[in-house]
């Protein structure tokens, strides 16, 4: 069964103007993964019990590779990307899975091996840039912390050498003013594009941008995602770009994986699984994205909330929400199954034993 939203798939965006999803490469065997997801669970101890925050997640980065983790707020999507730098927050803790970059597990790794990966391997853009920015220091001193951490090779004039090229790598014509200038001095645009300078310091081979186009206005969005794929394209750089914006996902990811209460719902080439959607929550999230083509039209949305999820929850994540449910939704946990070549989907109306109404 295919949930067809209005028959358009996501919503063209501003940046899909610069980017064309389609021309980029998705080819990559297995073993060239970077990262490597298998049975992340990661549990929150709350005064109402224990919640289930991520639930035995699965997913790959391969080398070169820019995937979508998509979903609404609350889905799972940050505190899976930050399980891979280890740093979930208290009272988080990851109770079962594996991570396994560039073949080493890293929950069996101590904490000071860890921390020498982030940064170096692994560069990480935070939500909000002008947060992750201190307002009391200009951007010369923060950039030169941070290459003090991740290229402790280099002394004091090799540091402001690299961050000059860092800047202008990142697009701004005269980097010495920006350097010498404080956060607020600068727009949001900006900081955010000295946030990727700043992650890209260590030269890392996989790079976590989470929602890195929050507060910005669309013509900015299209700047940033532009220079994503160009760093992409040019350094060969792996990302996984976590978003709830199904249309940047689809002008810029070769692949998507679509999370629900912690639970991988969807998975596969962003072109099919957008165009066709096989999973009812993959298919709400389309339709209520607007249509520029009819900017008049009533937005569909999803009813409810997502309510937290405890560790033995029964039935499907979404089942309380979907328009789809019937009876074993409620009860039976479905499986991720492979739906068609390269997509997975983790829904009863898709398993053909499965009586439906």
């Amino acid at each position: 069964m295919t949930y067809d939203p209005s028959g358009r798939g996501a919503t063209r965006s501003a940046a899909e103007n610069q980017i064309k999803a389609g021309q980029l490469s998705t080819s990559g065997a297995p073993d060239d993964r970077l990262l490597d997801i298998s049975g992340l669970t990661v549990d929150f101890r709350t005064r109402r019990g224990i919640s289930r925050a991520v639930n035995d997640v699965a997913l790959s980065v391969r080398r070169g590779e820019i995937l979508g983790l998509v979903g609404e707020s609350g889905s799972g999507k940050s505190i899976t990307a930050l399980s891979v730098l280890g740093l979930v927050p208290a009272p988080g803790r990851i109770v079962a899975g594996q991570i396994v970059f560039d073949r080493r597990n890293l929950l069996q790794l101590p904490e000071a091996e860890i921390a020498k990966l982030r940064g170096r391997r692994i560069g990480y853009i935070s939500q909000s840039p002008r947060a992750a920015l201190n307002p009391s220091f200009r951007i010369r001193e923060q950039m030169d912390v941070t290459l003090r951490a991740c290229a402790p090779e280099l002394d004091a004039a090799g540091r402001a050498d690299k961050a000059r090229s860092l800047l202008e790598q990142l697009g701004f014509a005269d980097p010495e003013r920006v350097a010498a200038a404080f956060p607020h001095q600068l727009s949001g645009g900006m900081c955010q594009r000295i946030c990727i300078a700043m992650a890209l310091a260590g030269s890392p081979d996989l790079l976590i941008a989470d929602e890195p186009t929050t507060a910005l206005d669309v013509a900015v969005q299209a700047q940033i995602l532009a220079l994503l794929h160009e760093l992409n394209r040019k350094l060969g750089l792996a990302i996984l770009i976590v978003s709830h914006d199904l249309a940047l996902i689809r002008a810029i990811a070769h692949r998507i994986v679509v999370l629900y209460g912690g639970e991988v719902q969807e998975t596969g080439d962003v072109g099919t699984v957008l165009a066709a959607p096989r999973h009812p929550y993959t298919g709400a999230l389309l339709q209520s994205v607007p249509d520029p083509d009819h900017p008049s039209a009533r937005l569909a949305f999803i009813p409810g909330f997502p309510e937290p999820v405890p560790p033995d929850a029964d039935g499907c994540r979404f089942a309380p929400r979907c328009g789809f449910a019937f009876a074993p939704c409620l009860s039976q946990r479905p499986i991720l199954r492979l739906v068609e070549d390269g997509v997975r989907a983790r829904c009863h109306l898709l398993d053909p034993g499965m009586a439906t109404p």
